[in-house]
């Protein structure tokens, strides 16, 4: 989109569409081999079965949260090019052990994204710094016996237009 402003075309700063670099924080939580919910959480984490019960297991699992995202600078002409975008990062396992390794294989894949590219409402970003925000403390669960354990913890990605 353009717009004529004192005798000159100039180009319209479009919104950001950050549905896709939530999507790219996903693929790259994927990647732990654990089961990832996408602000719920999933179907395949937590309980398998009655705790318990004979033959049922604790899966432990990541939630991924998108936060605010707030604009950090950019020339003046796109004010939109260069943003920080939160996330939260909730993990769950059975034990305190289980829930910080969960929480430090999240953190740890989700942190690599620094310099990958990334195609937002038709611009192409670039993750300029992706890093721990918070390392949230371990809050144990007592809403079934076994308890379990939650730690939640916050990451920020530095994100900026491709000129």
């Amino acid at each position: 989109m353009t717009m004529q402003a004192f005798g000159r075309t100039q180009q319209v700063p479009k919104p950001l569409a950050r549905r896709f670099l939530t999507d790219l924080v996903l693929a790259q939580l994927r990647t732990i081999n654990k089961p990832v919910g996408d602000a719920t959480s999933p179907a395949d984490g937590g309980w398998i079965g009655q705790p318990n019960a004979d033959g049922s297991n604790f899966t432990p699992y990541v939630v991924l949260v998108p936060g605010p995202a707030s604009v950090s600078s950019g020339p003046f002409g796109d004010t939109q090019a260069d943003w920080q975008c939160d996330y939260t990062l909730i993990c769950f396992g059975v034990s305190r052990q289980q829930c910080e390794w969960i929480s430090d294989m999240a953190r740890s894949a989700a942190v690599t994204l620094a310099r990958k590219g990334v195609t937002l409402n038709g611009d192409d970003y670039a993750v300029l710094q992706a890093r721990e925000r918070i390392i949230g403390p371990v809050q144990r669960v007592d809403a079934t016996e076994p308890a379990f354990f939650g730690q939640t913890d916050a990451i920020t990605l530095w994100i900026s237009k491709e000129l």
